[in-house]
C-alpha cells in the first residue's frame, strides 16, 4: 500500500476533526453508556490501523480491486494520473467506483456533496462525513452537478471526484475495515471510561466529541482518521 508521510496523515486527520460543529459539546460522565460488545473483537489491540489491516489472517479480504465498488482501507492518496502527483486524500472506508486499473493503480470516482468554499467532499447535504479532501483544487478532476440549499442557507453542490489510487489500498470487504475501526476505538478509548456507543451521537457531533478524548487515549494520525470514520458511519441519524 502506498503510505503517506506521517505529517500528511496527521494533517488530514486534524482537518477531519476540525469539521466538527462547535455545538457538538464535550463528553460528560452522565452521558456514558457501554457500547454493545461484538463477538471476536479484542480490547487488547496494539499497533496502528494499517498494521491491523495488514495482519496475515486478513490478507484474503484485501484482494486487489477490480471494476465495481471498492472501499479505501485507510487514508489514501488521490492521484491525478497513475503514479502521478497527489491532488487529494481519501478517508478510510470511502466507497469508490473502480472503472479500470493500470499498473499498481486503479481509476476511481467518488460522489458526494461539497459546500460553497469547501474542498471537502462529504456524504450528504449537511452531514459532515468526509469522503475526500482536495488538496490541489486546480489540478483535481471534478464534475459538478445539481445545487441545493440547506436550512441555514448554505449552498451545496453534488460533486463527482475522479482520480487514481493504489489498488493495494482498496478492498471489497468494507466490514473488515469497520471491524478494525472498532478494535482501534476499543483499544484507545476504553482505558479511561466505558465506551460510548457509535449511535449515541450524530455524525456531526462525533468530530468534536472525539477530539475531546483523542489526546487522552493516545489516538492520532491514521488511527484517528479510521476511528472517526467508523464512528460517524455508525452514528445516530441526523
Amino acid at each position: 500500500m502506498r503510505r503517506m508521510n506521517s505529517w500528511v496523515i496527521a494533517a488530514a486527520a486534524a482537518a477531519i476533526i476540525a469539521m466538527g460543529w462547535s455545538g457538538a459539546g464535550r463528553l460528560g460522565t452522565d452521558q456514558q453508556r457501554p457500547a454493545p460488545e461484538t463477538p471476536g473483537l479484542s480490547r487488547a489491540v496494539g499497533g496502528t490501523a494499517a498494521s491491523l489491516l495488514a495482519a496475515s489472517a486478513l490478507e484474503p479480504a484485501l484482494a486487489a480491486a477490480g471494476p465495481g465498488t471498492s472501499y479505501t482501507t485507510g487514508t489514501a492518496q488521490l492521484l491525478k494520473a497513475p503514479g502521478g502527483a497527489a491532488v487529494g486524500t481519501v478517508t478510510p472506508g470511502t466507497p469508490v467506483t473502480v472503472t479500470t486499473t493500470q499498473g499498481a493503480d486503479a481509476q476511481v470516482s467518488i460522489t458526494g456533496y461539497s459546500s460553497a468554499g469547501s474542498n471537502a467532499v462529504v456524504t450528504a447535504v449537511g452531514e459532515r462525513i468526509i469522503l475526500a479532501n482536495v488538496t490541489q483544487p486546480d489540478q483535481a478532476q471534478r464534475q459538478l452537478g445539481a445545487q441545493t440549499k440547506d436550512s441555514y442557507g448554505t449552498v451545496w453542490t453534488q460533486v463527482t471526484l475522479s482520480g487514481w489510487v493504489a489498488t493495494s489500498a482498496l478492498t471489497s470487504d468494507v466490514q473488515t475495515i469497520w471491524t478494525h475501526g472498532r478494535q482501534v476505538y476499543e483499544a484507545h478509548c476504553s482505558t479511561c471510561h466505558s465506551l460510548y456507543a457509535p449511535d449515541q451521537f450524530t455524525a456531526n457531533q462525533w468530530p468534536g466529541n472525539l477530539q475531546a478524548m483523542a489526546s487522552n487515549g493516545g489516538l492520532a494520525g491514521e488511527d484517528l482518521a479510521l476511528v472517526l470514520k467508523y464512528l460517524q458511519t455508525h452514528a445516530k441519524p441526523q
